[in-house]
């Protein structure tokens, strides 16, 4: 396990460690350490291995429903997995904002959430998958990466061919129950990385000189500031801005995630929770001077926004694909990206340099 991450900083971590300026501030103050321990401790423990832990449980519930599914082919069997599938987005939502870490190695980061799918590789691959299909487990080890996560498994679930998965005589639902298990699997491993003596939970809560991932707790609470500030920049430069297209008549609805499903505003809509929920519990305001405090409340007011933006559109009753083209909700969504990229420049600007750390670029800079 260790050589597996001394793998990560090679390709995730060491290039983020090049662009920190980081104030050693921690070592002259045990106060400030302590609590820079108490946050990582909350992001960690609070939140990751729970949003992991229950990701598993979703994926595997997704799974046993899919096998009773194909079991008898009823129609309310594909209500229920419908149902689990709702349950395992949402699941990915609350983790989506963990962009370091074992979900960095062996492109499980594409693999369970291929996105953008700009050429339709998704519907593509996953059709040959049912070509090819031979009555047994897929081992997807020299499969596309389309055809192996939660956006494959929407394709068969919600699209033209979804009626084909009551069909004993179609390959649908034998597809189905390898990509669940694939999606669980990958879960299950990134779970098991994150938690043992020797995990990425204890690189994370163990910085100091023989760390060759963090050297201090400041690198560790860089890669936090900056894996939360990125999600935000991808929701409103790439998942809202893509498929808004600048106006009603442009837009393209289907280059959103889960638009199949009609599941991206709720999927979006707990991934902002996730993050003003962690970023309640983790007090980041005490790593900051009593004059910078307000960054904090000014960072919840944003996500407030936000998310406010959301329970007035689930109000209308509307699907995502008809929102996009209609002015008034081509309006809200166009809106909306304001106080996601406030939120954004809060925590990778002004807070993070408040709390004596510069998160450096991300993966997103110069897209």
């Amino acid at each position: 396990m260790v050589t597996l991450y001394k793998q990560i900083s090679k390709f995730v971590v060491a290039p983020v460690l090049l662009g920190f300026l980081l104030v050693p501030v921690s070592i002259a103050d045990p106060g400030r350490a302590e609590q820079q321990k108490i946050v990582i401790n909350a992001y960690v423990d609070g939140y990751v291995l729970p949003a992991y832990q229950s990701f598993v449980e979703e994926t595997k519930q997704l799974t046993k429903k899919l096998k009773m599914l194909c079991e008898d082919r009823q129609e309310e069997r594909l209500v229920d997995v419908q149902m689990a599938f709702t349950s395992s987005v949402l699941g990915w939502s609350r983790v989506l904002p963990v962009r370091f870490g074992p979900i960095r190695l062996h492109n499980r980061m594409e693999r369970v959430f291929f996105w953008p799918d700009t050429k339709s590789r998704v519907s593509k691959h996953t059709s040959r998958l049912l070509q090819e299909f031979e009555g047994k487990d897929i081992d997807f080890t020299h499969r596309s990466i389309a055809a192996q996560g939660l956006p494959a498994l929407e394709y068969l679930l919600y699209s033209s061919i979804s009626r084909n998965l009551l069909d004993a005589e179609k390959p649908n639902c034998g597809v189905a129950v390898s990509i669940s298990k694939n999606i669980y699997r990958i879960a299950t491993d990134i779970l098991a990385e994150w938690n043992g003596d020797d995990g990425y939970r204890a690189v994370v809560l163990s910085p100091g000189p023989e760390n060759q991932t963090y050297r201090t707790a400041d690198e560790a609470l860089a890669e936090i500031l900056k894996s939360t500030s990125e999600i935000l920049q991808l929701i409103a430069s790439s998942m809202l801005n893509s498929s808004l297209q600048g106006s009603p008549d442009d837009a393209k609805a289907k280059r959103a995630p889960f638009w199949r499903s009609d599941l991206t505003l709720q999927s979006l809509q707990v991934t902002l929770g996730t993050v003003k929920t962690f970023v309640l519990e983790a007090h980041f305001s005490s790593l900051m001077k009593k004059e910078d405090q307000g960054l904090g409340k000014n960072l919840i007011f944003e996500l407030d926004q936000a998310l406010g933006v959301f329970s007035d559109i689930h109000l209308k009753n509307t699907s995502w694909v008809e929102l996009v083209k209609t002015p008034e909700g081509h309006a809200q969504l166009t809106y909306l990206t304001n106080p996601v990229l406030g939120a954004h420049n809060l925590l990778a600007e002004e807070i993070s340099q408040a709390m004596g750390i510069n998160v450096g670029f991300n993966s997103l800079d110069g897209d």
